[in-house]
């Protein structure tokens, strides 16, 4: 370890190669490491659990330095190339990365988890087969394009988990990018879910619904006809959206949620919601089948809820 404790290993048994050409700036370095332990914050790698092997070939300029190639293969559970731009401080500027994970569950837990502690995606679990690319711009993120193929989905700070979950997931920086995902059921916030498939297009810090999205739940289903959302994560914020909720199995709802037991179904529609400045405000009536009656609030708006 050293003084300021942000870098150790522990019995870490590794080889290493490096080489050094002066006419080119060029360094290339071979890496090789099997066991023990080490910590790079706020990354903390076990290789007797996941090794990884990994050969660099990395030039330097006046602008800073160039990846020419890297390629790392962390054990049986995938291998990823990455090529590009560094600046003269190591930060990175345009670079595009390549990967193949097998085994999805190791990889998140050693490279992933470290960087999403303190954000809503805190623990996050992945497991199943990926594989895709993403890449970076003038230091920004720009584009990203995978394909899953049964992955597991655990996001214990949103109450949510996906099980056989597969398809196109897409995103871009400057143009549309369309995701097509179904999965086979799972839970949101204690509720079951049923097997459901969606369609998304994002752009930026805006997603919209290509097509209705029906998702079934507690013999019922919820209804989405319109999402629309912008400026995702932003102050201003905004969405509009449209559904209904087939009718659900109440008392299924309730012993979901730990609520004391009703009978009966509940259901109903969802008029046009719009959320402006933290304002959510209903367009038209919202109404909904309780029991054996019924229930319609109108101009109903909640400011900050």
């Amino acid at each position: 370890s050293e003084p300021s404790g942000r870098y150790a290993t522990d019995k870490l048994s590794a080889r290493a190669e490096f080489s050094y050409e002066g006419a080119r700036r060029r360094s290339k370095l071979t890496l090789d490491a099997k066991e023990g332990q080490a910590y790079a914050e706020p990354l903390f790698l076990d290789f007797g659990v996941l090794p990884l092997r990994a050969n660099a070939s990395i030039s330097g300029d006046a602008r800073g330095w160039k990846i020419d190639a890297l390629h790392a293969v962390a054990g049986k559970a995938g291998m990823a190339d990455i090529a590009g731009r560094l600046t003269r401080d190591y930060k990175p500027q345009d670079l595009i990365l390549r990967y193949d994970a097998a085994d999805l569950g190791p990889i998140v837990t050693s490279y992933l988890q470290p960087f999403l502690i303190g954000t809503q995606m805190e623990g996050l679990e992945l497991s199943g087969r990926a594989s895709g690319q993403a890449s970076m711009k003038a230091g920004a993120a720009d584009a990203m394009a995978s394909a899953l193929h049964g992955v597991k989905l655990n996001v214990p700070k949103l109450g949510l988990v996906l099980d056989g979950l597969d398809g196109n997931l897409a995103w871009n920086a400057s143009e549309p990018a369309e995701t097509r995902l179904k999965w086979s059921g799972g839970v949101a916030r204690k509720i079951p879910l049923q097997a459901s498939q969606i369609a998304v297009r994002m752009q930026g810090k805006n997603a919209r619904l290509i097509e209705p999205w029906r998702q079934p739940m507690l013999q019922g289903a919820l209804k989405v006809q319109k999402l629309a959302l912008r400026d995702i994560g932003a102050a201003e914020f905004s969405a509009d959206f449209e559904g209904a909720v087939e009718p659900m199995n109440l008392a299924e709802l309730c012993k979901a949620l730990g609520w004391p037991q009703f009978g009966g179904t509940i259901g109903g529609t969802l008029p046009g919601l719009s959320v402006r400045d933290n304002v959510w405000s209903f367009r038209g009536a919202l109404e909904a089948q309780v029991f054996d009656g019924s229930l319609k609030v109108e101009n109903l708006r909640a400011i900050d809820p």
